[in-house]
């Protein structure tokens, strides 16, 4: 089992409830199971299904893509709790 990555974790989440789209949504179009997505989400588990779904719900090309701009995001989300303390 893979370590949990968070900045991913927390891109999709903060991504999908923009969206108003829930994991059980994207589960029902990956035909996989709610559980599945949040493995996925969580980076412990692999499905190229579910990052199919994923990358064309958020609107990337690739899931390196969205691998990239969810550490973007974390880098963000850093410097602006830095800058607040």
């Amino acid at each position: 089992m893979q370590r949990m990555n968070s900045a991913l974790h927390t891109y999709i989440t903060f991504q999908l409830g923009q969206r108003r789209i829930s994991q059980t949504a994207i589960a029902s179009v990956a035909g996989v199971t709610p559980a599945m997505v949040n493995y996925v989400i969580m980076g412990k588990r692999r499905s190229e299904r579910v990052q199919a779904v994923l990358v064309r719900v958020l609107g990337f090309s690739s899931w390196t893509e969205l691998l990239r701009a969810s550490y973007r995001f974390q880098d963000v989300v850093i410097k602006a709790m830095a800058r607040e303390a």
